[in-house]
Parts: C-alpha cells; structure tokens; sequence
C-alpha cells in the first residue's frame, strides 16, 4: 500500500472526519500537525499548499478531504514507461501485468 500523509492540525473537524476515515478503511498513515511540527508547516509552504487537511499519497497531493480521489489515489500504482517516462496508472494489487504504453506504443511487463 501506498504511504500516506496527512498534514493537520488540532482544531480541523475536517481533519478529525479525514483521519476517522483513514482509521474505518484500515489505512495506516503518518500524521504531521503542523502547529507543532516547523518541518512539517516547511514542507506544507514548499508544496505550495495553505489549508489542511492536506494528503501525501504516492507522490500525488491532495488538498481537503475528498474521500474520492483518496481511495482512487490508494486502489491504483503509478509506473513510468521505460522508453519515453510517461506516466502510467494501473490497478494496484493484480500481480504481474502486460502494458503497452498509450503515448509510445512500448510493450513491458510490470509487477503491482
């Protein structure tokens, strides 16, 4: 499973929905409160992000609690193309898998 990372702070009840979420479908995540934490309110400023919740999931950001685009984010790896780097989702969890890249038309196999 993906890594996740919610960044947060005390008095956010979106927060508090968000990491009951998290908890009901069994995702293990780091917290990060950025009222304590200056590296975590660093990272936050250097993402460009203000307002929490606000999700590290695969390398994907994603701002607010949108329940959606989480468990999108979490069901699905993301592969880059060996020939051309394009970036490629696919469902996470389905062993080895036969791609064909949409963008260069390259064949390989890859493991999720």
């Amino acid at each position: 499973m993906k890594h996740v990372v919610i960044f947060t702070t005390p008095t956010c009840p979106h927060c508090r929905s968000a990491k009951d979420f998290l908890k009901s479908k069994s995702i293990p995540y780091t917290e990060k409160d950025i009222t304590m934490d200056a590296e975590a309110r660093t990272e936050l400023f250097r993402l460009n992000i203000e307002g929490v919740p606000a999700f590290l999931i695969g390398g994907e950001v994603v701002i607010g609690f949108d329940r959606k685009r989480i468990e999108e984010l979490l069901s699905h790896d993301q592969v880059k193309c060996r020939k051309c780097g394009a970036k490629l989702r696919l469902p996470s969890g389905k062993g080895t898998l036969k791609v064909t890249c949409p963008k260069c038309g390259d064949r390989f196999q890859t493991t999720t």
